[in-house]
This record gives structure tokens, sequence and C-alpha cells, in this order.
């Protein structure tokens, strides 16, 4: 997703700050009420990945000009409350381990962002997805540990983990702007041969190996951890879709063998599903991009709802997106349409396509590969189109 950067020029006005003090961050304006069909929020919302990091002046990139940067998200917020967006889903901490270190040196700056942001985006009326832990390799990283005493309870990496969330967690689960909880991004991709190499989440310290019987085992622990302190938001997984061969993999990777591409049969989609999503998770995620030319069919959108319903769960679609060969969403897509099809006869619950005004570069303001923004084309073509499945989707009467 990151392939490619767009440079372009921006008129910033000067965005009223909604200050909110330590005292009030627990009591933001409480957006209308935006229940589509009496299931909670639903429909077609936004990701904002890198809304916190922008607020915060986290990295290399958003922490050369902090007041720019800073504008830049408070605009992106106006720009998806005016196009009628009612909720954003958000990396809610650092990318890199070594942000990490802000939190635990300077909390109170760390929350004051995190306090202005929940408040701007109330102010929009728009509730946000926290996704706690983004990338899984992040706190071992910190910590200097491998992923294997990461999953390990007591664990230095695993407490500090446990310690951010409950931070989070305290300090706005009763606030009107969080829509509901996300464990992290992707992590199901990372696991059965599949150790993460790029450049900007790394395994680290160790091979970063290990297996979906052991991401299970973790998410247990972790979302349970995340329910006692807030029965009352659901959870989702972050993960990305499982892939065709998941089963096959696993097997493979748990009986010592060579990667095993086999494709799955459905009900072996489910045990592995079975495997890595605990009861304590509400909603089933998955991201939907389009699968490479001479790969392994995906499984589809009605497998997918198929899957959530004999989970018991939820369906969102965390990303969906099909890129063109300008960095910018295809004019036309089949793929996309598809995915709204479903969305419009209310069979997801939550979707969210990636992504919203994602700055690559500040100054000059440069844009990630599949930004998109209001006002410039075909991006404003889809946007009208999400509305306009919102807007119906709001109409239609209550359902069980």
């Amino acid at each position: 997703m990151m392939a490619g950067t767009i440079v372009l020029s921006l008129n910033i006005q000067n965005h009223q700050a909604y200050v909110t003090t330590p005292e009030a961050h627990n009591r933001a304006a409480n957006p209308p009420e935006l229940n589509f069909n009496g299931n909670g929020i639903e429909g077609i919302g936004l990701n904002g990945s890198s809304l916190f990091r922008m607020y915060a002046g986290l990295g290399p990139v958003f922490s050369r000009n902090p007041s720019l940067t800073r504008q830049l998200a408070r605009k992106s917020l106006e720009d998806a409350g005016k196009e009628g967006f009612s909720y954003m889903r958000i990396n809610a901490g650092g990318f890199y381990g070594s942000e990490f270190q802000q939190w635990k040196s300077n909390p109170a700056s760390w929350w004051q962002s995190f306090d202005q942001m929940v408040a701007d985006a109330s102010s929009y009326h728009i509730k946000l997805i926290p996704s706690i832990a983004w990338c899984l390799y992040a706190f071992p990283n910190e910590a200097g540990e491998s992923i294997t005493s990461f999953f390990t309870p007591g664990s230095t990496s695993n407490n500090d983990l446990k310690e951010y969330a409950k931070q989070l967690i305290n300090r706005y689960k009763n606030n009107p702007g969080i829509l509901f909880w996300e464990l992290g991004n992707e992590y199901n991709l990372k696991a059965d041969h599949a150790n993460s190499q790029d450049t900007a989440c790394k395994a680290g310290v160790g091979n970063g190996q290990f297996s979906s019987t052991q991401l299970g085992n973790f998410v247990t622990d972790y979302a349970t951890y995340i329910k006692d302190l807030d029965p009352n938001h659901l959870i989702s997984s972050g993960y990305s879709r499982p892939r065709p061969y998941a089963y096959h993999l696993w097997q493979s990777y748990l009986q010592g063998k060579k990667p095993d591409y086999q494709p799955d049969s459905f009900s072996q989609l489910t045990i592995y599903l079975r495997t890595v999503y605990p009861s304590t998770v509400n909603l089933m995620s998955v991201h939907l991009y389009p699968a490479a030319q001479n790969k392994i069919a995906d499984w589809t959108v009605s497998d997918l709802i198929s899957s959530a319903d004999i989970l018991g769960k939820k369906l969102f679609i965390g990303e969906f997106g099909d890129l063109g060969n300008n960095g910018q969403w295809k004019k036309n897509s089949s793929f996309i349409d598809n995915i709204l099809k479903y969305v419009s006869a209310g069979k997801i619950a939550y979707s969210a396509p990636w992504t919203w005004e994602s700055y690559k570069t500040i100054s000059p303001a440069g844009l990630e590969d599949y930004s998109l923004i209001p006002g410039r084309q075909p991006d404003q073509k889809w946007i009208d189109k999400f509305r306009q499945i919102n807007g119906r989707l709001k109409s239609q009467p209550a359902h069980d």
C-alpha cells in the first residue's frame, strides 16, 4: 500500500481546536444517534490509520512539523464529517516499537494528544475504532524480546501491552466517541511460516515465527483482558482475510514440514477460524483486496459471511480497496462493486475503505497510495457512492 507517493498542494484554513482537559476526556460531546437498522452503527466508515500518530507527532515524518501535521489530521476528520461518515478505524498507538517510548517517558503529553483527537472526532460526529497494538512486533521490539516471549503472560512486552491497553480502555471506555476496540492489524498473516521481514514491522528479536495455535492462545488471553476491563464494547480481531490455504499452512507448520499451499475446504476454514477466534472476540475482521493473477482464488464475500455466521460473529470488512496504476483507486472496479452489493443488502455490519487522506510526507504534502481525497476524481465518485449506501441503510426500518 506504500509503493508510491502522490504530492499535492493543500490550502489549510485555520481550524478551530476543540481542546479538552484531562478531566473532560470521558464526557466528550455525544454525537447524534447513528443507529442504522437498530443494530448499532453499520454501513461504511473509513480508515485513518495514522491519525493518532499525526496528533502526537510520532515518527520521523510526523515529528518534523507537528503543528502542520496536527492541522492536517484535524482537517481529515472535518472532511470525513462533511462527507457524512460516522466512524473511523485508527492505529491507537505507535507503529514502531520505539514510538511507545514516548508513552512511557511522557504519558501526559501522549494522552493529551489522544484526548484532543477523540474530542475533535466527536465534534465532527465521528466515532473511533482504536486498534490497540497495530504492529504485532512493536512491543517485543521495544522490550528486546522474542514473539514467543510477547505471547507469554508475565513477560516484559506482554505486560507493556496490557498496561497500555488498560490505560487506554479505562480512559475512554465510557466515552461515547468510541465505537469498539480492535486488537491489532493483520496478526493472522504473520503466522505459520509467514515471518514478517518488511522494514516497517520487523520480527525483531528471534526469527519471529509462531503458529496459529499460539496466536489463538495469545488472542484469547489478550481479548479476555480487554473484555474484563470493558464488557460493554465489542472487540474486533483486526485480522485480514484468511488465506485460501490457511488450514494447510498451519498444519504443515505444526508438523515441521514445508509450507503446504493446498487450498482449504470450507470445513477446514471453519476449523482454522475456531482456533484463532475466541468467544471474547465479537467481530470477524477481514481485509479485502483483489488477488494477484495466477494466485489461488481467495474466499469470496459470501464465504466470509457464512463463516462469520457459523462463528456467531458480525463481519467487519476492516479494509478494502482496488488500486490503479497511478496510486489512486480505480475509476471502475467490479471487485469493489461486489463488496458494496453485500454492504447495501445489510449483510455486513461494518466496513471501511483504505484509506482516508493518508500522508507519506507533510511538507510538501505527499499522499500514500489508496488515499481517498474529497473533490478529487475518481475518489469523489466512490465517496458519493459510499454516502448514498449509508443513506439508504439509515432509511431502512429497524431489524432484529
